[in-house]
C-alpha cells in the first residue's frame, strides 16, 4: 500500500489551507512516498493562476513540488483545490487567495466642466443644455436631486449612465421656468465611491 508523510510545514497548509495575498508568490513542499504520486488542480474561480512543478514523480524520501500563484489583478477572491494523489492515499489542500484591493473611482473634468462644477450652475429661465466632459476608471451613473419645492422632471441626463474611459460625457438639459420661483436641482456623477456634485439654480420666468 502506499504511505505518504508530508514535511511538517507541508502538512500544515494541507490540514488548515493555503491563504495567499492577491501578490504572486512561489511556495515549497515536501513529502516522501514509496509511491508513484501526481498533482490535480481544480479551479473554483478563474483558470491556469497556478503553476505546479513537477506536478508528479516517484517515490523516495526527499521529493516535493513548488507551487506558483499569480498576481490576482481582479476585485474578487478566488480558490483552487490542490489534490496530491499516490496509490490508494489521497490529500487535498485549499488554497485562496485575495482579491486585489479596489482602486479609488477618480473622475478628472475637461476645464470647463471642471470649473461649471466648482462654481455651479445658475441659468435663467429659458430652457438650456449644457454637456458635460471628463475621464474616469469606474463605471459611472448620474442621479439627480430635486430641492423641496422644485417639481420634477424638468432636469434630464442623457445618458444616465455609462463605462470607464477617457472621453466619457452627459448632457444635462433643462425645460423652461415658467413658473415665478427660482428651482434648484443637484447633479450627481457617481463613479465608484466617488461623487462629483453640480448644483444647478434656474431662476423664474418674469410673467
Amino acid at each position: 500500500d502506499a504511505i505518504v508523510t508530508l514535511g511538517e510545514d507541508t502538512e500544515s497548509y494541507f490540514t488548515n489551507g493555503w491563504e495567499v495575498t492577491n501578490f504572486a508568490e512561489t511556495r515549497k513542499f515536501t513529502l516522501k512516498t514509496n509511491h508513484l504520486w501526481n498533482i490535480k488542480l481544480k479551479y473554483n474561480e478563474g483558470t491556469n493562476w497556478l503553476t505546479v512543478t513537477p506536478d508528479k514523480g516517484s517515490g523516495g524520501d526527499n521529493r516535493g513540488f513548488t507551487v506558483k500563484v499569480d498576481e490576482n489583478k481582479r476585485e474578487e477572491d478566488r480558490t483552487a483545490i490542490l489534490t496530491l494523489t499516490a496509490g490508494q492515499v489521497v490529500k487535498t489542500m485549499l488554497i485562496k487567495q485575495s482579491a486585489v484591493p479596489p482602486t479609488p473611482g477618480q473622475i478628472i473634468f475637461d476645464a470647463k466642466s471642471e470649473a461649471l462644477f466648482a462654481a455651479g450652475w445658475s441659468t435663467s429661465s429659458s430652457a438650456d443644455s449644457k454637456i458635460i466632459k471628463f475621464e474616469t476608471n469606474k463605471a459611472w451613473k448620474v442621479t439627480t436631486e430635486y430641492a423641496d419645492g422644485a417639481g420634477t422632471g424638468w432636469c434630464t441626463i442623457d445618458p444616465e449612465k455609462g463605462d470607464l474611459g477617457e472621453n466619457c460625457s452627459f448632457t444635462i438639459q433643462l425645460t423652461a421656468n415658467e413658473k415665478t420661483t427660482t428651482r434648484v436641482v443637484k447633479v450627481n456623477l457617481i463613479a465608484a465611491d466617488l461623487t462629483k456634485t453640480l448644483t444647478v439654480t434656474q431662476v423664474g420666468s418674469d410673467a
